[in-house]
């Protein structure tokens, strides 16, 4: 039986947060797609599309451990059991790392391509597009678990004693006592127009995790929003969250400093979840992207973030200095409108641009279509003789009336349009975080709220980052508008 939880959106029961993002130094520039934490503080793994990095002193300092040149990286996992042994999973083998050693173990067929990895009491398990592989730790000797179906593509696995969990394109598998799998949970498909931002047709279940405190509740990430189990995976209630209900949740993960909330990676943004006090709360201070891949803490609490921007690090636990005057803060900057509308403008997709192609489509049924030929004039009579003049030019016009009722450039006209409108909200979104992160920047180095002249540098560094940003976007205004504001306020 299915039913609604419906999470009332709240900024208030959660207690309120000061703490920001910080942007992890090393790795600043790269995408980041997955972040775990090891067995202790100190060890720190994160991989992007084709690198696996590794941090031995708690996310301050970093070092590349692996490249993949040929295949993409899919997949991290991080032993619970075994100090700093991690198995990275590319499109068709699986690395084990132990400390400083980096073995091959498992090498895929040639037709069939990895997307996840997990382990469970001994045994390593590898979801493909073409069902489960798996081996014991001690003897690696691959088989294909032949419990599960094949030929259904495996994202995300997660196991409790005597049950195991599968997220799947075509719903979530549990395990059964006879070895075999039961699909407890079916996804709804949808039409191609109602589709995953990725193009996959119908709600793709991309991540499955269980509670850390209550083995009995299982999360589901799909998609298309959020799905919670409280009886084992036996049935499955829809989490409906204002802002987020269709995002694309791409990483689950808990603290163990505190027992209530989830954190969701989405599309967009962060989001703590109380699902039993029907509390949310975004988390974006410091962060100047919405696009967010993993989330992940270590045993002190504090949280790493995977984005399309780099790593970032956050810590609910220190709390800044107030935020100080507001008029001082934005004072000699432009405003985040005038912001807007010269990035607008400067990336060709200000909405008067729609308006003139079909402010334009009015006139054309007017205007004829044009021939110009030049050949030999033939000349003819009724007798049959015939005569072939001199070369000379020809012009013909013709109209089609057809045009004044229906146009057929106006389903070109709405197509861009769309299209056109999805550039703009994205450039805004850009826009709109990376303007107000400068000014969360901005408002640390005035409050001066620093340990060391090392995190002031930082942030100074920070802030002419983030306008160097906002000058892309507007084809240089942003520091233009600054010196004029700055001149005008020196002269009066």
């Amino acid at each position: 039986m299915r039913f609604m939880l419906v999470i009332v959106f709240s900024f208030l029961v959660l207690r309120p947060v000061y703490a920001v993002f910080v942007k992890v130094n090393g790795i600043e520039k790269t995408a980041i797609y997955k972040v775990r934490t090891g067995l202790d503080d100190s060890k720190v793994y994160a991989i992007s599309s084709n690198a696996f990095f590794k941090s031995e002193d708690g996310g301050v300092g970093w070092r590349n451990v692996f490249v993949s040149k040929a295949e993409e990286i899919k997949d991290i996992y991080v032993d619970k059991y075994l100090y700093d042994t991690v198995y990275i999973v590319t499109e068709s083998s699986l690395y084990r790392f132990s400390g400083a050693k980096k073995e091959k173990i498992f090498s895929l067929p040639s037709e069939v391509e990895s997307i996840c990895v997990y382990k469970y009491k001994g045994v390593v398990y590898v979801g493909t597009t073409d069902g489960i592989y798996y081996a014991s730790e001690d003897f690696l000797k691959w088989s294909r678990l032949k419990g599960f179906p094949k030929g259904v593509p495996v994202y995300s696995i997660c196991g409790l004693p005597k049950v195991m969990f599968v997220a799947s394109n075509n719903g979530v598998y549990t395990s059964d006592e006879k070895g075999g799998f039961v699909r407890r949970f079916v996804l709804k498909k949808v039409d191609v127009e109602e589709s995953s931002e990725d193009g996959e047709e119908g709600i793709v279940c991309r991540k499955i995790v269980t509670d850390i405190f209550n083995p009995e509740k299982v999360y589901l990430g799909t998609s298309k929003g959020l799905f919670v189990s409280f009886d084992r995976g036996k049935s499955w209630q829809r989490v409906i969250i204002p802002l987020i209900y269709n995002a694309n949740i791409r990483d689950i993960n808990q603290s163990y400093a505190e027992r209530k909330n989830i954190y969701l990676a989405t599309d967009k943004g962060i989001f703590a979840v109380d699902i039993d006090d029907n509390n949310i709360l975004p988390l974006f201070e410091g962060l100047d992207t919405k696009d967010i891949f993993g989330v992940d803490f270590n045993r002190k609490g504090i949280l790493f973030a995977a984005t399309s921007k780099g790593l970032f690090s956050y810590n609910r636990f220190t709390q800044t200095k107030s935020w100080g005057d507001i008029d001082k803060l934005c004072k000699n900057e432009p405003s985040i409108r005038e912001v807007q509308e010269v990035a607008l403008i400067y990336n060709e997709v200000d909405p008067s641009k729609i308006q003139k192609w079909r402010g334009a489509l009015k006139y054309r049924a007017f205007f004829p279509s044009v021939s110009l030929d030049y050949d030999k004039t033939v000349y003819g009579s009724s007798s049959g003789s015939f005569a072939v003049g001199p070369r000379d030019w020809g012009v013909s016009f013709s109209w089609d009336i057809g045009n004044l009722i229906w146009n057929s450039y106006e389903d070109d006209v709405d197509t861009r349009s769309r299209l056109v409108t999805q550039l703009r909200v994205n450039i805004l979104d850009d826009v709109n975080t990376t303007y107000f992160e400068r000014l969360r920047v901005k408002q640390r180095l005035l409050s001066g709220d620093y340990k060391n002249d090392n995190e002031k540098f930082k942030d100074e560094i920070r802030l002419r980052e983030l306008t160097a940003s906002l000058d892309g976007y507007t084809g240089g205004y942003f520091s233009k508008r600054l010196k004029e504001l700055k001149e005008n306020t020196n002269s009066e």
